[in-house]
């Protein structure tokens, strides 16, 4: 049951978006926000965390600010009155935290289910749990997520369908594609995302295998980027062991997918977790019969309405052959039009959405100022977890934690039994790349005495070792850098302080350590303690090889 608050005043939100790329979540968001706004329900302001292909259509918005940078959101939000803050995706508890610090209120809409909802950390859906007003989920599938995941109540949390421009997608669909897959005699099935293991792009390879080998006229159509990356070489090689080089086509990011979209015979989901994608819903709204996996997310909803199939999970055999009976079938004309209109029409999610941002809302809003952008901007990054171990001869003691995108982190440990001899810290990333640079260490021994030390620095793993003159600084790489501090012997500890700064943009880590840049301002930087283990091991070896890179500032670096 919602709350009463505010029944028709026009609305002061600002929108709260983690990037502008052209997948699902902000292409819905993009179509929400214009809904709006043009029709006069709120006045909008925009703050990206990320930027994107799409941060020039948010202009429409109202101002919009993207990534850490306080003094343009004063500049282009000062003294404006929000009643709410609207964050969209689970990615944001930062934002979430700092604004309802600032006093107001938070809706999250959330796009994510349990292995995207788990990659955000502990300590990202903790500040969710704890600051978020009301929880928006994109599908039932996405509220079962929140529940188990967050430890929240089904009745906290409201389900809303993703909101398609569905005339647009007719408009885009009818518009002459640049590139002609509809060969004479081929048969065409389309996927459409990011190349990833979460798209399923490596199954949906497998359903083409199984296609053509029982009819050569199909060709597979994937409607996305083939980059560079670890995920796009194990493609290329199924590709050539498959031998399907030839038979499936990658079109590239595009302006306008619906044209291609539209020449397909069949969409194929092979996503392994969706909460109610984008792709499938524009499928359908093209007349594009829609065959997914079942435990996969939204689509199983949708199907229900939009007259798709749902196989196994993961049963590729399955979709071919189901892929080949809807092809040969009676079409489907008008039925997933309707079940996009019904559920996924901006008409129908904005008004439902309005009712939840009136409910919410303020009836006093909050005056926008300098103190509240600095809290809000500089959480601008991603946060990352970090995994500090400290070792006492063959006493190995490990806490996790995650840490904000840039700022000063200050990590204690307290021991319930005295630690004492050769000591060394270990400082690695576990989730994202970081710039780390001034390690600090200090300590109080078990008679009181305390001691700070800058202890010797080593890496091993994938690292690079950067020097601005005489101060290094460190840049270590996702699960496989590392950086050893090398403190020496120590009395029996009761307590262990570890300090650095750090930064998960490593450009402007980069820039900011050798000076090229103003220096990052300090934040909201919190760490939350998830875990603490004790075991033997050893320390690692370290193999270092000297580089040298020019510059205005003579830079040298150690990659490991």
């Amino acid at each position: 049951m919602l709350p009463t608050g505010i029944s028709d005043q026009r609305l002061n939100v600002l929108f709260v978006g983690h990037e502008a790329s052209r997948t699902g979540a902000p292409i819905g968001f993009l179509h929400l926000m214009r809904w709006l706004t043009e029709r006069g329900l709120v006045n909008g302001a925009v703050w990206l965390r990320n930027g994107g292909p799409l941060v020039d259509e948010h202009q429409t918005i109202g101002p919009v600010v993207v990534g850490a940078d306080p003094e343009r959101l004063l500049e282009r939000a000062a003294g404006t009155e929000f009643h709410l803050a609207y964050l969209n995706t689970a990615t944001l508890g930062m934002q979430a935290e700092a604004l309802k610090s600032c006093g107001l209120p938070v809706v999250c809409h959330v796009h994510e289910m349990d292995f995207e909802l788990s990659l955000t950390s502990a300590a990202n859906r903790e500040r969710l749990r704890r600051t978020v007003d009301c929880f928006l989920a994109c599908s039932e599938a996405t509220r079962d997520s929140l529940v188990r995941c967050l430890e929240i109540s089904r009745e906290s949390v409201i389900v809303v369908p993703e909101c398609v421009d569905v005339e647009r997608v007719l408009r885009a669909a009818a518009v002459p594609p640049q590139v002609s897959h509809r060969a004479l005699g081929r048969k065409l099935v389309a996927g459409m995302g990011v190349v990833s293991w979460r798209k399923g792009v490596d199954l949906f390879l497998r359903v083409c295998a199984d296609l053509v080998a029982n009819d050569p006229s199909w060709h597979g159509l994937w409607i996305g980027d083939l980059p560079v990356g670890t995920d796009t070489a194990r493609v290329q090689h199924d590709l050539r062991i498959l031998g399907l080089a030839d038979r499936i086509t990658f079109t590239g990011s595009l302006a306008n997918p619906h044209a291609q979209l539209a020449q397909a015979d069949v969409f194929c989901l092979t996503s392994r977790e969706d909460p109610y994608p984008l792709a499938m819903i524009e499928a359908a709204i093209l007349g594009k019969p829609v065959v997914g996996f079942a435990g996969a997310g939204g689509v199983e909803e949708f199907c229900r309405s939009a007259g798709g199939a749902i196989v196994g999970y993961g049963d590729t055999g399955a979709m071919a052959a189901m892929v080949r009976r809807m092809a040969g079938g009676e079409p489907f004309p008008g039925r997933g039009l309707a079940a996009a209109r019904a559920l996924c029409h901006p008409d129908v999610v904005g008004s439902r959405i309005v009712e939840v941002i009136r409910a919410t809302a303020l009836t006093q809003p909050v005056v926008w100022t300098e103190e509240m952008a600095a809290l809000v901007t500089p959480s601008g990054g991603v946060s990352a977890g970090v995994a500090v171990t400290a070792e006492f001869g063959s006493e190995r003691l490990q806490a996790d934690w995650e840490v904000a995108a840039r700022g000063e982190a200050e990590i204690h440990f307290t021991f319930t039994e005295p630690f004492g001899g050769p000591l060394s810290v270990t400082v690695e990333p576990v989730s994202r790349n970081l710039v780390l640079e001034d390690f600090e260490i200090s300590w109080t021994s078990v008679t009181g005495m305390e001691a700070r030390v800058l202890p010797t620095v080593k890496s091993t793993g994938r690292a690079v070792q950067l020097r601005r003159g005489t101060v290094p600084f460190w840049i270590l790489f996702e699960g496989r850098g590392r950086v050893i501090l090398d403190v020496g012997s120590v009395p029996p500890l009761r307590t262990l302080t570890v300090r650095w700064r750090s930064d998960t943009d490593i450009k402007q880590g980069v820039r900011a350590a050798l000076g090229n840049t103003a220096p990052v301002k300090r934040g909201i930087f919190d760490l939350f303690p998830v875990g603490l283990r004790g075991s033997s091991g050893e320390a690692s070896v370290v193999r270092t090889k000297m580089l040298e890179t020019p510059g205005p500032d003579t830079v040298s670096a150690l990659w490991h």
